[in-house]
């Protein structure tokens, strides 16, 4: 695994974002930006580079809170860590074409880190991977506010798939996971979506069909949010289709590459 070092934050008052790189490639023609889901980390996206063809290289990003940046308190807010996203991706690119992928929460971090760049001039996605999370503009289907309780938060993750059995399996592993969580849904919750003008970036949307919480219709009026060619794909499964499926996402996504 290779990290690349903090990147240097705008907001010198906000925790830094981290990128990981598993496995390596020789040379390296765009990079694909891989953003997690709430309570997720990089490590969830560590299987998907043997999937990719030469030339594509993953990116995982690794929030504040989690492993090797636990130390660093989780942001609570979309914005600061769209803003903070934005600082790792400037300086990570290193003026290769890059893409986004996101999934639930991290697809709405995509987007909002895709408009940050292009509030400061900087330069955009090629492409935008969008899964499992309705259009902004949308009633979010979490809830208002934070579970209040432990307990209640677990259920509802765990009701979604969204945390292993080892981990509920372990007081000491749920007492770092669960602050991070909390924060997670907070960020979401409190999120409220501004109107700009859409992105130039081609979008490539994905869900699941038997996702409870993003309806097709939900997904599909994404479509609005890019000025360029948008494509969407349903596979079959829940909110956390994409552990069966991301062989066929990475397929579409390095096809709209032109890889």
């Amino acid at each position: 695994m290779t990290t690349s070092p903090l990147a240097p934050a705008s907001h010198p008052d906000q925790p830094v974002v981290r990128m990981h790189g598993y496995g390596s490639t020789a040379t390296t023609e765009v990079k694909l930006y891989c953003f997690p889901h709430a309570g997720g980390a990089a490590p969830f996206y560590r299987s998907w580079p043997m999937l990719l063809p030469p030339g594509v290289e993953l990116r995982a990003v690794q929030l504040p809170g989690r492993q090797d940046l636990a130390g660093a308190p989780a942001f609570t807010d979309l914005d600061s860590l769209a803003r903070a996203a934005a600082d790792a991706v400037a300086e990570d690119a290193q003026g290769l074409p890059f893409a986004f992928f996101g999934h639930s929460m991290g697809a709405l971090t995509a987007f909002e880190t895709a408009r940050e760049l292009r509030r400061r001039d900087l330069a955009q996605p090629v492409l935008l991977g969008l899964s499992a999370h309705s259009a902004p503009h949308l009633d979010k289907a979490l809830p208002p506010q934070p579970p209040v309780s432990d307990q209640e938060l677990l259920d509802q993750v765990t009701s979604w798939g969204g945390i292993p059995a080892d981990v509920l399996r372990s007081p000491e592993l749920l007492e770092i996971v669960l602050p991070v969580l909390r924060a997670d849904f907070t960020a979401i919750a409190t999120y409220q979506h501004t109107p700009e003008p859409p992105l130039d970036s081609p979008f490539a949307l994905f869900g699941g069909t038997s996702d409870a919480m993003v309806s097709e219709e939900a997904l599909d009026a994404w479509r609005q949010y890019s000025s360029g060619p948008v494509t969407v794909e349903h596979f079959s499964g829940d909110h956390f289709y994409l552990t069966r499926w991301s062989s066929r996402i990475l397929a579409t996504i390095c096809s709209r590459l032109g890889r």
